[in-house]
């Protein structure tokens, strides 16, 4: 299939959305003749990527995207917080990206030169796409992911995480182009069960349910670790972004309070971000400094060791979309402890991790706690889990296995486009078998 793929962010160096619109089209490339299409800003590690794509346009959307993007920093006080501000000031410049690339290939699209475009990111699905309305060759979206409620009880985290937009999200429903690109994809990958729920009906039959995140077993693997019921002292493992919703905070006072946690494990804190030095203080006050070790942010090759080297890993993310993380560990060997909410929870299973009610803080405190102490108290269990961790994700979350599965949705798109091809250059009176 020769397939227009669109990937506004496509970073192999840069984490979060690039690293997964990169991933998607480096896996697609071995099953699909793919042209991409980027952001100027994506070239250089584009280009020093060891395989850099064959066929690739780089577009510059700067004129609107570069004072976009700076006064989003400048609302969202550049602390890497309120995430609904940032998507809702570059849904314009988005939109004038689409335009730019529209003038670029709209020729070649008029003349049949592909078979599907593909837009791959952004994940949001509150973002428009009018070239599903300019051109008539099949349009696929996805995979979407985003716009996860926040629980109740959370609007101390919610106003932390300058979440103050958050409660207007739903009037992206009326914006331009919306309402078109949902009727005029072909079809619609999404992400998460959430965003699969959250479409209309008639959007949801064309719609395929497909993780957003993938694993590279070649970076992440259990190859040389050790059973985490063997690690001693039993490490606890924390990974992420330094922010409220994360539940690193939680973490801390769920170990603080275990007697047998403190007196037999560590804790590991691996990330940074704005919340960190109010962790630092949150572990002087509960005084388990010479438990914990924070060490800020490693590149991913040491990340892989730290999960090789931990026995369980803690991550009650209120409210993750893909929880991309959760899948990296487990990939490395690592059982994972994440809350009944969100994609963390739509990756484990009762063999490879635990899965915790959603309550108010201290019901989360309490659970967490209670798991881990359970977890830890059970090698043989931990070691089974850590067993069926890396099965799970070897056999369901490599990318190879996701390009595979996307082909099939395209190779099928394509099938049908070409069918209503032939029927509409059939002349009157034929009779199609």
């Amino acid at each position: 299939m020769r397939v227009l793929l669109i990937a506004e962010a496509c970073n192999p160096e840069w984490p979060s959305v690039p690293l997964v619109g990169f991933n998607f089209f480096n896996a697609l490339r071995d099953v699909a003749d793919i042209t991409l299409v980027t952001h100027v800003r994506n070239q250089a590690a584009l280009l020093r990527h060891p395989a850099p794509p064959e066929k690739v346009a780089f577009v510059d959307s700067d004129r609107l995207a570069a004072p976009a993007y700076r006064l989003a920093e400048l609302l969202t006080l550049g602390r890497g917080l309120g995430w609904t501000t940032k998507q809702a000031l570059m849904w314009g410049p988005y939109l004038y990206f689409e335009h730019l690339v529209w003038r670029r290939f709209g020729r070649a699209l008029k003349a049949g030169e592909y078979d599907l475009v593909h837009r791959v990111t952004p994940l949001s699905p509150t973002y428009a796409s009018p070239l599903a309305s300019w051109t008539e060759v099949p349009f696929i979206l996805g995979p979407l992911n985003g716009g996860l409620p926040w629980p109740r009880g959370a609007t101390r985290t919610r106003l932390a995480e300058l979440e103050f937009l958050s409660y207007f999200r739903e009037a992206y429903r009326v914006l331009p182009y919306v309402r078109q690109t949902y009727q005029r994809a072909a079809a619609v990958l999404c992400g998460s069960r959430y965003t699969l729920s959250a479409l209309p009906p008639a959007i949801r039959r064309k719609a395929v349910y497909l993780p957003e995140n993938g694993i590279d077993p070649e970076r992440f693997s259990a190859a040389g670790r050790r059973p985490p019921g063997r690690i001693h002292p039993p490490r606890i493992l924390f990974a992420g972004r330094l922010v409220p919703y994360k539940g690193a905070d939680v973490v801390l006072d769920a170990f603080a309070s275990s007697p047998r946690l403190r007196s037999t494990a560590e804790l590991f804190i691996v990330g940074d971000g704005p919340q960190r030095p109010a962790l630092h203080a949150q572990t002087a006050r509960l005084g388990i400094a010479r438990h914990v070790c924070f060490t800020g942010r490693l590149p991913q090759a040491d990340v892989v060791e730290h999960f090789r080297a931990a026995s369980v890993f803690a991550f009650p993310s209120l409210r993750e979309f893909g929880g991309g993380v959760v899948l990296e560990a487990m990939a490395c060997g690592l059982p994972a402890v994440v809350l009944d909410r969100g994609g963390p929870a739509e990756l484990i299973t009762p063999d490879t991790g635990v899965a915790l009610p959603v309550g108010d803080r201290a019901a989360r405190v309490s659970a967490l706690r209670s798991a881990l102490e359970d977890l830890l108290a059970g090698p043989e269990r931990l070691d089974a889990m850590s067993r069926a961790c890396a099965a799970r994700v070897a056999a369901e979350f490599t990318w190879a296995r996701k390009a595979r599965r996307i082909a099939d949705v395209h190779q099928a798109l394509g099938v049908r486009a070409s069918a209503a091809s032939w029927h509409r250059r059939s002349p009157p009176g034929t009779v199609h078998g």
